[in-house]
């Protein structure tokens, strides 16, 4: 196993993650636990590794931070933080990094609870929150019929709803909606399709395909060190170039999660949409958006 370097929490590039630590465990842990979705794992992995952004962050941090900061100035009671769908360490980290930016007392007193169907990202999560002296708890589940994990203080539902059938969405939405506490938010951000003909799906081709050939230059260079061989490896991200692109729960407008919101009973807080456009290669652009929505339970619509 590679060396475990030290990344700062309070890095608010990093968070914390050590990603070739990241790769090393998901190709180690993935192909045992979750066979079906291997490859995904495996080149999520990898592709934060290589490089991938998540562009967000900065306002995640700000956003999570702000809900956090008011639980803090309460009585001194558990903050109940619950992240659904972590895919890997990344809100994990995220909103790790957001408490600890308000100080160790605050940390201290924040609990973390991390949701997936899958039991890889949960192992990896417990290994960040055990590096790092966080309060932790890894609960696989399918959060369509999750019971409640604790009276949250904050939930950061991020980039899970494209997995989910659109006729299923405000359901769940309001489902996990339901575990807020009292005053608690719900923090939703999700990608919003472009009206483009499929440009930006062929964007995101081209930016695997780089993505592929990083990882495999770091493979042959010895940089980055697997479980797996590098010709498996090298197999899993082909496979896996085109997963996820056609999902059922794409929202292509922001008026579409906003229906979403209603149907679901939430109170909506604050509703932004964000843009970015970023290189690929050179001279290679692409564009992607998100909608990032602050959400309360239904009896706190003016709190």
């Amino acid at each position: 196993m590679q060396t475990v370097q030290s990344f700062a929490l309070l890095d608010p590039s990093s968070c914390g993650e050590d990603l070739a630590y990241n790769a090393q465990r998901f190709s180690a842990l993935a192909p045992q636990f979750c066979s079906d979705c291997a490859d995904y794992h495996i080149r999520g992995a990898l592709h934060r590794y290589t490089g991938r952004k998540i562009f967000d962050r900065p306002e995640l941090i700000r956003l999570a931070g702000k809900v956090i900061a008011d639980k803090a100035a309460r009585p001194e009671q558990t903050i109940e933080i619950v992240i659904t769908g972590s895919a890997d360490t990344a809100m994990l980290a995220t909103s790790a990094h957001a408490a600890a930016a308000l100080g160790a007392e605050t940390l201290k007193r924040c609990r973390f609870t991390v949701l997936d169907r899958c039991m890889t990202p949960l192992l990896v999560c417990e290994e960040f929150a055990a590096r790092h002296g966080l309060a932790f708890h890894g609960q696989q589940a399918d959060l369509m019929s999750a019971a409640q994990p604790c009276a949250a203080d904050l939930i950061v539902v991020h980039s899970l709803f494209r997995f989910i059938p659109h006729a299923s969405q405000a359901a769940l939405l309001g489902r996990i909606g339901s575990w807020l506490a009292p005053r608690g938010r719900l923090i939703f951000s999700n990608r919003v399709l472009f009206d483009d003909d499929g440009a930006e799906a062929r964007g995101q081709i081209r930016k695997r395909t780089v993505a592929n050939k990083a990882a495999e230059e770091a493979l042959a260079e010895g940089r980055l060190r697997l479980a797996e061989s590098a010709e498996v490896t090298l197999g899993r991200l082909e496979r896996a170039i085109a997963d996820d692109q056609e999902l059922p729960g794409e929202f292509r407008s922001l008026d579409e999660v906003k229906a979403v919101i209603r149907q679901s009973g939430l109170a909506e807080i604050s509703v932004e949409n964000l843009a970015w456009e970023f290189a690929i290669a050179p001279g290679d652009l692409m564009r992607r958006r998100r909608v990032h929505a602050v959400l309360g339970r239904a009896d706190q619509r003016h709190g």
